[in-house]
């Protein structure tokens, strides 16, 4: 149920580009946003501003890439000259890598490190969790409160009652109230301070939900994102295609030329051959980790290259500094172990994105 909806209107300064953006609030107070019109009445639409990038500002079309990292880098072998091609990304779910696929600015990264994922899912499970343990404590709380309430009465009434007979009162009866007053002091103390932990924790939490929440929406539905190139020279690339069947995104940076990372063969390939991850590692930008190749499959090629956070989109290359693959994922049986890395083949990406890229690639 929608109980409140602002209307955030987009209108790129591009006359190719026009887009209305929605944002409304459910009964629980937590914040969507959407592309599409909510299903909620006009009259409980309110405008408000909403900061954004014109199209203008991540055109850079007279940007020849190579020619400004050949005024800084003078690459060695051909892993320094394939990290010329590689970027950092930035979105709202945090750092990841890329690499450009074309000289015309294309970009590959991971479907994850632009779009909500099973990550993510986890983490809102977790709050979810957290949720569910308040809740608990509230009910403990409430029972905890009744209590109190009904021997406050009782002692009300008990001290009503030693008023109306303080001839008959024995030493003994006295001291029976003051033990009583005591224990109801302390366990009330006990209560507030219990109660105080609670709304703190209360508090806290429903922040980080409603933020985390206003995040994912955000990120769903983000079509610009911050990039660095070798030089941490920052530019934006808008978001071209999300793969539906793998972990994988096309980004696009409108620059006169880009870098590029040249494609090898995975049928190429053979066990124990050494292969490089380039990319973000731990937000350590422009790092380098190496393996060997442990198997090659028709959707995977598994490394035990260290494929750390922000690695993710990064491209696996052979010696020779040609991308055979994306790298995705490590898969380890405990956390904190080695493990070992699965990236996709890169005949995979060009296939599944071959509308935007050459097809001679």
């Amino acid at each position: 149920m929608i109980k409140k909806t602002a209307l955030l209107s987009i209108l790129f300064l591009s006359t190719l580009s026009h887009a209305e953006l929605f944002k409304y609030q459910d009964q629980n107070g937590n914040w969507h946003f959407t592309d599409k019109v909510p299903t909620s009445h006009q009259s409980a639409a309110e405008q408000v501003n909403y900061e954004h990038t014109p199209l203008e500002s991540f055109e850079n079309t007279d940007v020849n890439i190579p020619e400004i990292l050949s005024h800084h880098f003078l690459p060695k072998n051909a892993i320094e000259e394939a990290s010329l091609a590689v970027v950092g990304i930035e979105s709202k779910l945090g750092v990841g890598s890329g690499f450009f696929i074309t000289n015309t600015g294309f970009i590959i990264t991971n479907k994850h490190v632009i779009k909500p994922s099973a990550k993510t899912d986890e983490h809102m499970k977790t709050l979810q969790s957290q949720k569910d343990k308040l809740d608990d404590w509230e009910s403990n709380l409430k029972q905890r409160k009744n209590k109190l309430t009904k021997v406050q009465k009782e002692l009300s009434d008990y001290k009503s009652h030693i008023d109306k007979s303080a001839t008959k009162l024995t030493n003994t009866d006295l001291a029976d109230y003051e033990y009583r007053m005591s224990e109801f002091n302390t366990y009330k103390k006990r209560f507030e301070e219990d109660e105080a932990r609670f709304n703190e924790n209360k508090s806290k939490h429903t922040k980080s939900y409603r933020e985390f929440s206003m995040l994912l929406n955000q990120a769903q539905l983000a079509k610009t994102f911050r990039v660095f190139t070798k030089d941490q020279r920052e530019y934006t690339a808008r978001l071209i295609e999300v793969s539906n069947n793998y972990d994988l995104a096309l980004l696009k940076l409108d620059v006169k030329e880009s870098p590029l990372l040249p494609p090898g063969q995975t049928k190429t390939l053979s066990q124990g051959e050494r292969v490089f991850a380039i990319g973000s590692p731990l937000g350590q930008r422009d790092s380098v980790t190496s393996g060997v190749i442990t198997r090659v499959s028709r959707n995977v090629v598994i490394t035990d290259t260290q494929i750390l956070p922000g690695n993710s989109g990064g491209p696996l290359i052979t010696e020779t500094g040609k991308v055979v693959a994306v790298n995705t994922l490590k898969v380890s049986q405990q956390k904190g172990s080695e493990g070992f890395g699965h990236s996709i083949p890169i005949e995979v990406v060009t296939k599944e994105f071959k509308q935007w890229l050459n097809p001679n690639i």
